[in-house]
């Protein structure tokens, strides 16, 4: 159901929750100070309670209020804020309730892009928004997404198609180390170039710190081979239980074909990706190949990553 920022913001202020929009993905939005709208997001998206959700800030005196410090070398990083980049900052436990942090001494915090989130933030205050779909399936870029999941009464503010379509990168400094703990529309390398520091990978097996760590994600209900060559696809493709591929616009196949647009064209890749997998569920598809012939570089790890996790 289509609504305006001036419905969102009293729905917000009501206590309710929204889908909004975002550079990245669509998120489902409650204001942090309404514990029974946070349990709500939970409860809508069958989402565990030891999986902590991301803040969205509209300026820095939103985020100076949530957190205990702010690195010195932030500044740095403000390239990306607004932007598609989510820092893992120590939390103002008395600002940010348990049920957010899932119980850590840590927040994630982000400052979006997207003019229509951040005038509804400045009206209602900071937002608890993870993306607004049932846990594990993909994101949703575009309203009707939402509707596939959540029905078509639930409330969404429209702000067309999301730019980069996948979710922000998370990181988290560690003493003096910053560490990624989720890939997204910010590459490492970027981040790296920016620091004038090498970002190493988080590694934690134990709970997740940050969304997109430790479930399935990102899922259609079809069940993805991942292919490293054409020539493996070549030979499964001739197998009968396959009913079509998910690939590039030069993938070879005898299979039906859903592209991510040209090969090695991440940007591109990652803005279609989420539209195809769902794309795959609306044909019906129950087995399908990947192709995954492209160079792991750049945003090409966050495209790789990305269809890691929808193959389980």
């Amino acid at each position: 159901m289509k609504i305006d920022l001036k419905q969102a913001t009293k729905y917000i202020r009501a206590g309710d929750v929204v889908a909004v929009p975002t550079e990245t993905v669509y998120g489902l939005a409650a204001s942090i100070k309404q514990p029974k709208a946070i349990k709500k997001i939970f409860k809508l998206k069958q989402r565990p309670q030891d999986n902590p959700l991301i803040v969205h800030v509209a300026n820095e005196s939103q985020l100076k209020s949530l957190v205990l410090e702010v690195p010195k070398n932030f500044k740095k990083l403000k390239k990306f804020w607004p932007g598609p980049l989510t820092i893992v900052f120590k939390a103002n436990k008395k600002m940010v309730p348990a049920i957010i942090r899932a119980g850590l001494a840590t927040v994630a915090i982000r400052m979006p892009k997207q003019k229509d989130l951040l005038n509804l933030i400045k009206k209602t205050g900071p937002l608890a928004a993870p993306s607004a779909n049932v846990s594990g399936r993909p994101s949703p870029t575009c309203r009707a997404h939402v509707e596939t999941d959540l029905g078509k009464s639930f409330p969404v503010l429209d702000g067309g198609r999301c730019y980069h379509g996948v979710e922000s990168t998370v990181i988290q400094l560690k003493k003096t180390n910053w560490q990624l703990l989720r890939p997204g529309a910010v590459s490492i390398e970027e981040i790296s170039k920016l620091l004038n520091q090498k970002i190493t990978k988080y590694k934690n097996t134990k709970r997740p710190i940050t969304p997109g760590q430790k479930y399935r994600h990102y899922a259609p209900h079809a069940k993805l081979t991942l292919c490293k060559n054409q020539r493996e696809i070549a030979v499964k493709s001739r197998q009968k239980k396959y009913q079509a591929i998910l690939g590039f616009m030069d993938t070879k196949s005898n299979l039906p074909l859903i592209h991510l647009g040209r090969r090695n064209h991440y940007s591109e890749n990652l803005k279609r990706l989420y539209a195809a997998l769902r794309r795959l569920d609306d044909l019906g598809y129950s087995q399908v190949l990947v192709d995954t012939q492209f160079k792991i570089e750049g945003l090409g790890a966050t495209l790789w990553e990305r269809l890691k996790k929808a193959a389980g």
